[in-house]
Parts: C-alpha cells; structure tokens; sequence
C-alpha cells in the first residue's frame, strides 16, 4: 500500500509539472515590417499563395496579414525571420508573366501598396517609417529587353527607376564592377553603390 500511494504521489507530481515545461512564452514583435514586406513582395507581382509556400506559412495567415493587419499585430520572431529571409530573396526579382501576377499587382494597386524600390531597409520596422513616392511606371513595368541591351553595350535608354535597380542587378550577375554599371548607365558611381546598398546588393569581387 505504501508503495502504491508513492506511485500516485509521484505520477500526480509529474502531471503537475508537465504544464509548466511546455508552455514557455512565445516571444512576438510588431507585424508593420512583416506586413510591409509582404505588400511590397505582392507589389512586385508575387502571389499571396506563394510567398505563403515559400515562408511555410498558412495562405490564411498571409492573407490576414495583408488585408487585415490590425487583427495581427504582433507575429512571432520565427515569423518575422522567415518573411525577412523571403523578402531579401525576391525583393529584386521579377516573377514571370503570369495571371497570379496579374492579380497580385492589380491588388497592390489598388490597395496603394508599393513594392521594395520604395522602402529603405531602416524603414521597413520602424512605424513611424514611409515609402519614397514612385510613380506608377515604377511599380512593376520593367523591360528587360531593355536593361540587357544598355548592360550588355548595345546602347542607350531611357530606364524607369526600377529598371535602372533591375539593370544594377543584372550587371552585378554579369560580373560587372559597380564603376563598369555606372559607366553604362551614365550613372555616377557613388549613385549606382548607393541605390546597391539600399537593395543588399554587391558588385562582384
């Protein structure tokens, strides 16, 4: 009998600390940098659905927290880390033509959302932080055709801002110098490391 009610004894003393190891405090940040990330993303022509793949998030969480932000206004920091990874990835890539860019352009549009071009970096958290004005040729339109003919050496013409962003890219990709992008973009030099910087991106060694 005594060793039975030490059994008891015992298993109500593990059931009682158990709760106590697995509800650890979820730490949480303010979403407004999560939310702008994923706008500018969706801005650029990247679907809701998949950037919610890419993130291992759930479309409705996504979903929530573009349309509805003030419902969400905190995320957790495994959260924010996966949308900064994501953003850092794509924020200078063109998705190809699609009807899911479509859509996602015509939303950002509508709802007034700009894409990455607009936002410094040390602006994206800060609440108190805004977007650049751009104009609406600067959303999404980049010709390529374009940027490939001015990096390339086949002449000049006249770029968008985020064309010009697009061509930085590009000739970095090539393994160009920031001094040879400038030079073809009739750029000055500190303008071309400069627009870089704001963008995380570097002129090959």
């Amino acid at each position: 009998m005594a060793s039975q009610i030490q059994n008891i004894e015992r298993d109500r003393g593990q059931k009682s600390a158990a709760p106590t190891s697995t509800c650890a405090r979820v730490e949480t940040v303010n979403s407004i940098g999560t939310v702008r990330r994923l706008r500018a993303l969706i801005a650029l022509g990247w679907s809701q659905a998949g950037l919610a793949v890419r993130a291992g998030m759930s479309s409705r969480t996504v979903w929530l927290l573009v349309r509805h932000p003030e419902l969400c206004p905190d995320v957790t920091l495994a959260t924010r880390a996966r949308v900064v990874e994501l953003y850092d990835e794509l924020s200078m890539k063109i998705p190809p033509e699609s009807r899911h860019k479509t859509v996602a352009v015509r939303l950002a549009r509508a709802a007034g959302w700009v894409p990455p071009l607009a936002w410094d970096d040390e602006d994206l958290d800060d609440p108190e932080g805004h977007p650049a004005e751009i104009t609406p040729d600067d959303i999404v339109d980049v010709d390529m055709v374009a940027v490939r003919r001015v990096i390339d050496g086949g002449g000049f013409a006249r770029l968008t801002r985020a064309e010009i962003d697009a061509a930085i890219t590009y000739g970095y990709s090539q393994g160009l110098s920031s001094r040879q992008v400038a030079e073809r973009l009739h750029m000055t030099q500190t303008n071309v490391e400069k627009r870089s910087g704001r963008h995380g991106l570097r002129a090959a060694a």
